[in-house]
C-alpha cells in the first residue's frame, strides 16, 4: 500500500516523526542523478541547473513524501537556489545515506501552489 503526504495538505506525527528519521541519516551526502533529472537540469523553463554532487538536507526542506510498506520511498525537498528561487528535487530512498535523484526543477518562490491537486494526498480524517 501506498501513500503520499504533503505539508500543504495534511502532515501527522508519525509522518514528520519518518522524517526526521530519514533526514538525520542523510545530513550531507553525495547524490546521483538519473539521466532524466541531468537532461532537465539543462533544460529548465527558469534556466540551467547546475547540479550539486553533495546535498545537505533538513527535515524543514521536505515537503512531500511517499510512504510504502510503512517505509519512505520518495520524498520532495525545496532548497534556496538563489534570491528568488528554489530547487526542487525529487529524491528516491534507496538506501540509507544514499540519495538519488529522480528529476530536479526550478520553482519561483513566489508560487503560491494554486495547482495543487489536493485529492491526491492523504486528508485528515474529520473527527
Amino acid at each position: 500500500m501506498s501513500a503520499l503526504y504533503n505539508r500543504a495538505v495534511y502532515w501527522p506525527d508519525h509522518v514528520a516523526d519518518a522524517v526526521q528519521e530519514l533526514v538525520g541519516s542523510f545530513e550531507t551526502h553525495e547524490c546521483q542523478y538519473s539521466q532524466h533529472a541531468r537532461d532537465e537540469a539543462e533544460n529548465d523553463r527558469y534556466g540551467r541547473i547546475c547540479l550539486p554532487p553533495r546535498i545537505q538536507i533538513t527535515h524543514k526542506d521536505v515537503f512531500e513524501v511517499q510512504i510504502i510498506r510503512h517505509q519512505i520511498h520518495k520524498f520532495l525537498i525545496r532548497v534556496p537556489f538563489d534570491k528568488t528561487r528554489d530547487l526542487i528535487f525529487v529524491l528516491l530512498n534507496r538506501a540509507p545515506g544514499k540519495l538519488f535523484c529522480k528529476t530536479v526543477w526550478i520553482n519561483k518562490r513566489s508560487d503560491t501552489h494554486r495547482t495543487l491537486r489536493r485529492e491526491n494526498y492523504v486528508q485528515k480524517k474529520s473527527a
